[in-house]
């Protein structure tokens, strides 16, 4: 698959009248991983084009109106003209005014004479100098509107100012993520800085671990948020085992889905297969072994609870607490039914056949909140029982997209506070021995 190449150019040193001093030096450039092929360029990009002839298949080079436009020109014209010779004298007369019209105007006839120098078809593109954040954004909005061909996408970072590398990384970084057609590629730096350990000659890194640094906190941070585990599987290619990697992937769903029967016996046997995979941690990639920790977190909580219904609270709790508020509600009303299942010692999933095909769930959610049952039990549980009444509202509005004519639709922010009291009641209620009363005031 071929690249689009991203080049930044910078201004050297425009300050200095000596206009050799101001310019980028001759530096003999070489891939870190290749050191036998150079290149000797004032410029960085043209070094990595002739390192990697066949591999980039267009060029974006972009850079504030008193960039070295003047200089690239010169530089990719090795027998100027008269005329050449005009049209740099005009381009550096207006890089000096900072002239953007003036010099955007010009940089056609720079992209021609560029195209043919590095043989290779180039954009060439004024970017803002970002003094303020307005213009921050402006650039933002400049570089998310070129028309960047679908592959891999690789920059280089040696020049600019500052500042400027890192917000284009960031870019592009942001283009990926939202293109489903762009992937980063590699991230080129030439260390001009330390031609003193390699014999005068200045090594191009490649320095993708950035990058795939950033992939990893964008999936540790799925992870953490979502339960969507897919990306950090991915990312961990063939460096864990499938089984493992599918059991993983089926547990995410699990959680996603709200499919809680087995939750403790599944959340007990991950919980011992990452311990095992924590003990082999030095064969893993480095961010992975970081996250191994918030792997386990979820899968060692559940596997500790002592029943299913606590199991269901604590992800009811934390569904809550990510703002995936239909989850939590029927997370919560599954922790519900299942500790009155627990108490009625029955399935609640079965169905009854003398009671017109009936759910226990149904029967046993019913027998909680017949009005005899509020006479009878402690007036500590009567806090309990308009819970779950409450609780059977929010899950049947969610579940079955039920609004009354008067009744207003559910508003997040309500829904966030309503769930987290019905929340706080029921670990704190839904476990009192008084419960184990109920079968006796309220049979099935």
């Amino acid at each position: 698959m071929k690249e689009t190449l991203f080049l930044l150019l910078g201004s050297g040193d425009r300050y200095r009248t000596d206009a050799q001093a101001r310019n980028y030096r001759r530096t003999v450039y070489f891939m870190a991983n290749r050191p036998e092929k150079t290149v000797e360029t004032p410029f960085v990009g043209e070094a990595i084009l002739k390192l990697h002839p066949r591999r980039f298949r267009k060029v974006f080079i972009l850079g504030t109106v008193d960039a070295m436009w003047d200089t690239l020109f010169l530089h990719a014209t090795p027998a100027p003209t008269d005329g050449d010779d005009e049209l740099y004298c005009k381009l550096y007369e207006y890089i000096e005014q900072r002239d953007e019209e003036a010099v955007r105007n010009l940089l056609p006839q720079v992209q021609h004479r560029v195209e043919a120098f590095l043989e290779h078809p180039c954009s060439l593109h004024l970017i803002p100098v970002g003094r303020s954040h307005e213009e921050l954004w402006q650039t933002f909005r400049a570089l998310t509107e070129l028309s960047i061909p679908e592959g891999l996408l690789s920059l280089d970072i040696t020049h600019g100012l500052r500042y400027q590398p890192f917000f284009l990384l960031l870019a592009m970084f942001f283009l990926s993520i939202t293109r489903p057609g762009i992937r980063l590629g590699s991230l080129f730096y030439g260390a001009h800085e330390l031609r003193g350990y390699f014999a005068d000659r200045a090594p191009i890194f490649d320095l993708s671990p950035l990058l795939e640094l950033m992939q990893w906190s964008l999936a540790a941070r799925t992870f953490a948020e979502n339960q969507e585990i897919s990306e950090l599987l991915r990312l961990m290619k063939n460096q864990i085992n499938p089984g493992l990697a599918q059991e993983l992937r089926d547990y995410a769903y699990q959680l996603q889905f709200n499919l809680l029967s087995d939750v403790r016996h599944r959340s007990r046997r991950l919980s011992q297969r990452l311990a095992h995979l924590e003990q082999q941690a030095e064969a893993l990639p480095l961010p992975f072994r970081m996250i191994l920790p918030t792997l386990r977190y979820t899968p060692d909580q559940l596997a500790n609870a002592r029943s299913d219904w606590e199991a269901m609270l604590q992800i009811a709790r934390s569904h809550l607490r990510h703002d995936r508020l239909g989850l939590a509600v029927l997370a919560a009303y599954e922790a519900v039914v299942s500790r009155l299942g627990e108490i009625y010692q029955v399935d609640p999933s079965s169905r009854v056949a003398n009671k017109g095909g009936l759910r226990n769930q149904q029967r046993l959610v019913d027998a909680l909140l017949h009005p005899s049952v509020k006479k009878q039990l402690l007036p500590d549980l009567h806090d309990l029982v308009a819970c779950v009444r409450s609780l059977r509202q929010l899950r049947n509005r969610i579940a079955h997209a039920r609004t009354g004519k008067n009744e207003p639709p559910l508003r997040p922010e309500e829904l966030r506070d309503q769930l987290s009291a019905v929340l706080a009641v029921l670990e704190q209620h839904l476990g009192d021995p008084a419960l184990k009363r109920l079968p006796q005031i309220r049979p099935l």
